[in-house]
């Protein structure tokens, strides 16, 4: 008889757990469509042309990582600054140059 109540007793317990891990706490994350952070833009730091920026998490308390994307029009471009941090440029089409110093 114990050996037809315990499998049973462990399929319950893992359905149990199964489904626990399943309940979505909206609380743990931040979720963020293009479309609800896309702001129309000079090109950065004085670059000139149009762009379009999408700051992500930005009204996120206590966030030590930035996200941003950015897609510059034809034309426009990020002017020079002042690299304090690092930065990655992921270009999904078009062409791109880049003029920097190393200090």
């Amino acid at each position: 008889m114990i050996n037809k109540i315990l499998p049973i007793l462990f399929f319950v317990a893992s359905l149990a757990t199964v489904t626990k891990a399943q309940i979505t706490d909206t609380s743990k994350y931040i979720l963020q469509n293009d479309i609800e952070v896309a702001k129309k833009e000079p090109g950065t730091h004085n670059g000139g042309g149009e762009t379009i920026g999408f700051n992500f998490f930005g009204d996120a308390k206590g966030l030590k990582t930035i996200f941003r994307k950015r897609v510059l029009k034809p034309g426009s471009s990020i002017g020079y600054h002042l690299q304090k941090e690092d930065e990655i440029y992921y270009i999904i089409s078009g062409n791109a140059g880049s003029t920097h110093k190393i200090f």
